[in-house]
């Protein structure tokens, strides 16, 4: 038997081994930070995003479901390539020194290279993923799966700008409704201009019709065979502007390239 003075002598580590061990809790996992709200993706392509007038770019979109009390909150993501998948990380909501007093949602825009061969897109919000499969043509991108709880895919068709393509829009009153198929007419009969269609479905990257008019019509898309040519409508726009139209009788007529370049009535009446 042990003599109380020896117990006595190695209490003290075992009281050390003990309050060094007994502190040391198993490592815990970091739970992966999650912003509860649902987001909407999309993609499609701008022509006046970067600055560069006339650069034609293939932009990621986000929305959030919320809607928030300043029209400039960001959501903040990583955005990375690995072979042939790009990878979307939703980190956060922000919002800088001021506020532009609008009610919107947080959004997302970035310059993405789908020509590059990419074939799959995951959007991770936390443990909160959604893998879209990506198919890329000349005239086409597809989005290939199904929104969920968490993601909405906006479009799952996003037709390009089409070289050489440009559209156009006519609003008017009852009354000089004629003018919308006139000019229709006055575009057709140039040489080298053919009319184009785009599906009913998906997103394209020209309006659809007109806005803010007692008749808004359906807009119309033309293709021309040189820059000579898309020179001659301009300027046919002009020649039947100031033959037909009057200022302030709500009559508006434009024709807008893919680049960017346009000309419109109400600047010549």
């Amino acid at each position: 038997m042990k003599h109380p003075s020896q117990i006595q002598r190695f209490l003290p580590i075992s009281w050390l081994i003990g309050i060094i061990f007994g502190c040391q809790e198993p490592p815990e996992k970091i739970p992966e930070f999650v912003i509860d709200d649902v987001f909407n993706i999309g993609l499609y392509e701008s022509n006046n995003f970067s600055g560069q007038a006339g650069e034609i770019v293939t932009l990621l979109s986000m929305s959030s479901d919320t809607i928030y009390p300043c029209l400039n909150f960001e959501i903040v993501a990583d955005l990375s390539a690995t072979g042939h998948s790009l990878y979307i990380d939703i980190r956060d909501i922000s919002i800088g020194p001021v506020c532009l007093t609008a009610l919107g949602p947080a959004t997302y825009n970035e310059v993405v290279d789908l020509d590059s061969g990419y074939s799959a897109l995951i959007v991770s919000n936390g443990q909160r993923a959604i893998e879209i499969g990506l198919s890329v043509t000349d005239s086409v991108i597809h989005l290939e799966g199904n929104s969920n709880q968490y993601f909405n895919i906006i479009e799952n068709e996003v037709w390009r700008y089409r070289p050489n393509s440009f559209y156009y829009s006519c609003g008017t009153t009852e009354e000089t409704a004629w003018m919308y198929t006139a000019f229709r007419d006055t575009i057709l009969s140039v040489n080298g201009i053919t009319q184009s269609h785009y599906p009913e479905t998906g997103w394209i990257p020209y309006p659809r019709s007109s806005s803010g008019h007692y008749v808004d019509h359906e807009c119309l898309y033309f293709e021309y065979s040189a820059e000579s040519t898309w020179e001659l409508v301009k300027e046919k726009l002009i020649n039947f502007t100031v033959e037909n139209i009057t200022a302030n009788t709500g009559v508006g007529l434009a024709v807008t390239n893919w680049r960017g370049d346009s000309e419109l009535s109400w600047l010549w009446n």
